[in-house]
């Protein structure tokens, strides 16, 4: 394949790195896709960044500068903010709060014990403790100020002590200043002093984050959070944005660079420079992307994401073409204000280790990961503890021979050394154990699909799984058979390995701003349009970038909930509502909530006549990227789908099995039909259909998995 043969314009490149591989995807204007992975850098990750576009390159019969010269945009999802806080490694960070309210980080919420773990360590009260703060109390200064609840200065700022609280925090070594004062999100007068006098102070280099500029909500605690949270990352995020950037410049590159975010778009690295806290989970959030760009074209609006990897099986939900968001998350126990695409995780990926309880005399599997070094145990680094992987491996479903590609072999003999002793503390054989570890991780993953369902209210049968990620694949027509979806999808086959890196690609540019001011029955709606207005320039002016040239598009949202309630539900509005004649808007509000409670809590739960109240408003902007649609594959033949055959151990009749493999090569081809037991292999991924499943392939080539059985 050479460049000049297969791509007749500019490519759009996303480039998605993880704690393994780091995946690019290109997408070409007549709507072809190329893919490929190359191995993350940590803690060099810009690394691995050129390293993929070198690859592209390398794949394409071409040199990196000349590639560089036919992209017309780079999309990036990374890990360096995550990488920094779950491994404690940022910038030295010092707090400056209002007087009186410096420990707000440290008492947490009632929950901060217990918040994001598993069930099962919940219950374990004795034994837990609060998170290792970011910022300690000794880096914690207080200064006398206060404005109130409605804006007005009732204390003006001590100015003398705030240098004083930076000239003793700097002498203390710290790098990077959060300022989080109570009532800023009302008026940022004082939090906008601080940061002048910080610089004064401490030049004009240090990094400071205000709270203000990072939630406009009610909840210092959270506000709090964010702010340290953003300031511990924003040195490390920048200086590696502007390393990629400079790398990208010197090899000719032109064209914008943009910055997967955690709400489901992508923003310019100005932007981003601001606010790295919100490139969070970008990587996971850009294949919930990919799978909305996709949903539209293959007809199917209700989609359940999974993203298979080492570590972790995320699930999202895609309902009527929009993914399912959160106006929050939690990290290491701590939450913060932070508007995301709703993922959530369960330790059950393919690195994830399966051990024998002794106190239940039961399997268990995960949370624990053998993570990329050592890795599961037929990785050969070292690693000796079974893992999911191993366990795929010693049943026959991924090929020793065949894995990536052909750039790893994998050693079966320390698969199987690795779960004998599990077969003899069960009184299985090796298979049979290696069946109880891929059936419990299924039933795991089943669990959290179910939770992300039918606990809020939806009907797996009214969905399709779409799997993705390097392992999803191998798991995803059971896992969708067991909760009673329509199917499974594989999406675009090949691609579907490097997924989160397509979503990235094909974000769109997009940005949100909030007012936390609170809003009681009845209503002053010109009040209200007033402040949307507001959120709206605000938007517009995130947004404004020469980069994109499509229309600024708006939407707008309400977090309501009952009166004296601390729980909110989030509905969209028609701002047009506002100023209509027609109809009762507050009585319409309240009928909206009682109707979206009811689904979610069932009728018993809502309050018929309780008033209800606005805790946030949101006003929400995209700008489209321009990017292709899908391209139809074709029917394929003997040098696209190779027929070859190996042994399987099918658990369901529990005996090896003589079993066709089909090895794509290249693109997946449409019309093709496989009945189960079967294996389909692509060059970074695997998909296993049972007996009883059937895989079809469309015009896209999807490879869709429904059952007879």
């Amino acid at each position: 394949m050479h460049l000049d043969k297969v791509i007749d314009g500019d490519l759009i490149v996303g480039i998605d790195i993880g704690g393994t591989f780091t995946d690019v995807c290109a997408m070409l204007p007549d709507g072809t896709l190329l893919s490929t992975k190359v191995s993350s850098t940590p803690p060099n990750f810009e690394q691995g960044f050129l390293g993929g576009i070198a690859e592209l390159a390398r794949e394409l019969g071409v040199d990196g500068p000349t590639l560089l010269k036919r992209v017309s945009r780079i999309a990036h999802g990374m890990t360096v903010a995550t990488n920094a806080l779950l491994t404690r490694d940022g910038d030295r960070v010092g707090l400056i709060a209002t007087a009186g309210h410096g420990e707000a980080s440290l008492i947490m919420r009632g929950g901060g014990r217990t918040a994001g773990v598993l069930p099962e360590e919940m219950l374990r009260v004795q034994h837990s403790d609060k998170p290792e703060p970011f910022v300690p109390r000794s880096r914690i200064r207080e200064v006398p100020e206060r404005i109130d609840r409605n804006g007005a200065i009732v204390a003006p700022l001590n100015e003398g002590a705030v240098r004083q609280a930076v000239t003793e925090l700097v002498a203390e070594g710290v790098e990077s200043f959060a300022v989080a004062l109570l009532w800023s999100i009302r008026n940022p007068v004082h939090e906008n002093r601080i940061a002048e006098i910080i610089r004064e102070v401490a030049g004009d280099e240090v990094h400071v984050t205000l709270s203000s500029g990072i939630s406009d909500r009610v909840g210092e605690y959270e506000r709090s959070v964010g702010a340290i949270m953003n300031a511990f990352v924003a040195d490390r995020t920048n200086r590696y944005l502007a390393r990629v950037e400079t790398s990208l410049r010197d090899q000719g590159f032109t064209g914008p660079l943009m910055i997967m975010q955690c709400a489901g778009g992508v923003a310019t690295i100005e932007r981003i420079a601001d606010a790295p806290i919100t490139t969070l989970q970008s990587g996971p959030v850009g294949g919930v992307i990919g799978s909305t760009y996709l949903a539209s074209t293959i007809d199917r609006p209700n989609l359940i994401t999974t993203d298979l990897g080492g570590t972790s099986f995320d699930v999202a939900l895609i309902i009527d073409g929009a993914p399912e968001r959160a106006s929050g998350t939690v990290l290491d126990r701590f939450d913060l204000h932070l508007p995301t695409v709703d993922v959530r995780s369960v330790g059950a990926g393919g690195g994830s280790i399966a051990r024998f309880d002794e106190a239940s005399g039961s399997l268990r599997v995960g949370p624990q990961s053998a993570g990329a070094m050592p890795g599961p145990a037929c990785y050969g680094r070292g690693g000796t503890e079974p893992t999911v992987t191993d366990a795929s491996l010693v049943l026959g479903y991924i090929d020793a021979e065949y894995f990536v590609g052909t750039r790893m072999k994998l050693d079966l003999a320390a698969a199987r050394a690795a779960i004998e002793p599990l077969g003899v503390q069960l009184g299985m054989s090796i298979e049979d154990a290696a069946a109880g570890i891929i059936s419990i991780a299924e039933h795991l993953m089943a669990d959290l699909i179910r939770g992300m369902t039918v606990e809020r209210g939806y009907d797996p049968r009214d969905f399709d799984v779409l799997a993705f990620g390097g392992a999803g694949p191998q798991h995803a027509g059971n896992c969708a058979q067991a909760v009673g979806a329509r199917s499974a999808i594989v999406p675009l086959g090949v691609v579907s390995s490097t997924w989160s890196a397509l979503g990235v690609a094909a974000a769109d540019l997009t940005a949100s701003s909030e007012s936390g001011q609170r809003m009681s029955a009845p209503f002053d709606l010109d009040a209200l349009d007033a402040g949307f207005e507001e959120l709206a320039r605000d938007v517009a002016g995130r947004l404004a970038t020469d980069a994109v040239t499509s229309e600024l598009q708006l939407g707008y949202e309400l977090d309501v909930q009952y009166t004296g309630q601390i729980h909110q539900l989030t509905l969209t509005l028609d701002r047009q509502r506002l100023s209509s004649t027609e109809g009762d808007f507050g009585a319409e509000l309240s009928d909206s909530f009682t109707s979206e409670y009811a689904r979610l809590y069932g009728d018993a739960a809502t309050l018929p006549g309780t008033p209800v109240e606005i805790v946030v408003s949101r006003a929400n902007g995209t700008r489209a990227t321009t990017k292709p649609g899908f391209a139809h594959t074709d029917s394929g033949n003997d040098l696209t789908v190779q027929v070859l055959s190996r042994a399987v151990y099918w658990p369901s009749a529990h005996e090896w099995q003589e079993t066709p493999v089909y090895r794509i090569v290249g693109r997946v081809p449409s019309g093709q039909t496989w009945m189960g037991p079967g294996i389909v292999e692509m060059p970074h991924t695997t998909l296993v259909v049972h007996p009883g499943q059937i895989a079809e392939t469309d015009l896209f080539g999807n490879i869709i998995v429904t059952f007879t059985a």
